[in-house]
């Protein structure tokens, strides 16, 4: 995943071609002369596959075939209601 640092002045002149540049695989850094303003990313979820895609090839991570039992038993651990009254301001 690149992340691209850019001046607010640049963005500003030129956000039409930031937009344009924007992918799942790309994050702008909008920033100041005192540091990060705003963080711009595609709001297009990733697939799990895409997701998969995009692990660097230099770990020791491996996918083998007990893989899909552990994700539907972490998924099933969590099924809990989540409380959405912690969330409201």
């Amino acid at each position: 995943m690149a992340t691209i640092h850019i001046s607010q002045q640049e963005a500003e002149r030129d956000i039409s071609t930031l937009l344009a540049q924007l992918d799942t695989n790309t994050t702008f850094v909008i920033e100041n002369g005192l540091g990060p303003v705003a963080v711009l990313r595609s709001a297009r979820k990733l697939s799990m596959r895409e997701r998969i895609d995009q692990l660097s090839n230099d770990t020791e991570a491996a996918m083998d075939d007990a893989f899909a039992l552990d994700v539907e038993a972490g998924i099933a651990a969590h099924r809990d209601v989540l409380d959405v009254e912690i969330f409201k301001a």
